[in-house]
């Protein structure tokens, strides 16, 4: 069981893993897809499903990996055998593991929880195929890659509703959240914190049985971004992962310009991307074939719309409500703000 944060989890959250839960019985559906922006409960989602899954026993064996960053075929191939309790000579032959976890595997209505998994990772090269009979989850930070990986379902993650967040709060840090010298303060930190359950859970903790004082100087730290990067270790190693994996430098520059909009400001797409032209965040001489400044502008704007589309595949940028309109997630502008103005 890999709970740890107690049987509880906001209702928009229990949704998703009854939906999950859904799709594992459906024998059509082999493999899922979860993916959504750090910090946004995909890593708690999957531990409340496998106790479902668990408490359930549909699925024997249940493997959980936590995928590494470097080497992600070896470091799952090394889990589901520790799993499996096999041992394979010649580690280091990765089709050689991989054809003996698919022969332990094929006959196992197995269930298999990714982990912060890359989008487009071959789960062939591990020895996961589709004739098996077990199913796999994939969580990760970017969109999946559906037809590299096969994956029949996905489901986005997004962040906790007004609502959710309020209650994941309140159980954190407990009751005193609805006292009347906190409740003005409770809301002004929540809408510093997005949405997001590892950020209200991370400063919850530091604010419970902790006096008003400390609540209005934790709500300063919020919005310095200077700060705010101190509290949320993890937060900006998935913003750094996430901006060092952009194509290049332009599509730097884009991300950082986005920052500098007002928090919570719904930007229309096209005004963004022309500022971006406007700016010459898009280089000329990276787009050749167009003879006249007509042509030069559609191909600047076709580029502007590509860089749009990765920002957001990578949950740096989501949409809005409202259609063509989008925003930055407040706790990764102001660690962007970090990085446009350093310190």
């Amino acid at each position: 069981m890999l709970g740890g944060d107690g049987d509880h989890i906001p209702i928009s959250m229990s949704e998703t893993v009854e939906e999950l839960l859904k799709w594992l019985d459906d024998e059509e559906v082999r493999r899922i897809g979860i993916w959504g922006m750090a910090g946004v409960g995909k890593t708690r989602i999957l531990m409340h499903l496998n106790d479902k899954a668990y408490q359930l026993g549909k699925l024997n064996p249940i493997i959980w990996v936590k995928v590494q960053k470097e080497g992600a075929v070896k470091n799952i191939q090394s889990d589901i055998l520790a799993r499996l309790k096999l041992e394979v000579q010649h580690m280091d032959r990765t089709a050689h593991v991989a054809h003996k976890i698919s022969m332990a595997l094929e006959k196992l209505d197995y269930l298999l929880l990714l982990d912060q998994c890359p989008g487009d990772i071959d789960l062939n090269e591990v020895g996961i195929h589709h004739k098996h009979k077990g199913k796999v989850i994939v969580a990760s930070r970017d969109k999946p890659d559906c037809a590299a990986m096969d994956i029949h379902r996905v489901f986005k993650v997004s962040k906790l509703s007004d609502g959710d967040a309020e209650e994941l709060f309140k159980e954190t840090v407990g009751d005193i959240a609805d006292h009347p010298h906190f409740k003005g303060i409770k809301e002004q930190i929540l809408k510093q914190l997005g949405g997001l359950p590892l950020a209200i859970k991370t400063i919850a903790r530091s604010l419970k049985d902790q006096p008003e004082a400390i609540w209005y100087d934790t709500l300063t730290d919020l919005q310095s971004p200077k700060n705010f990067g101190d509290q949320f270790e993890e937060l900006i190693k998935a913003f750094e992962f996430s901006y060092k994996n952009l194509r290049g430098n332009d599509y730097r520059k884009c991300l950082l310009y986005g920052a500098l909009f007002p928090p919570d400001y719904e930007i229309d797409k096209d005004y963004l991307t022309e500022c971006w032209i406007s700016e010459q965040f898009i280089s000329a001489t990276e787009l050749p074939g167009a003879d006249t400044n007509v042509q030069q502008l559609r191909l600047f704007r076709d580029r502007g719309h590509k860089i749009l589309q990765a920002l957001t595949k990578a949950c740096l940028f989501e949409w809005c409500s409202r259609s063509n309109f989008l925003t930055m997630p407040t706790p990764f502008r102001k660690i962007a703000l970090t990085f446009t103005y350093p310190q």
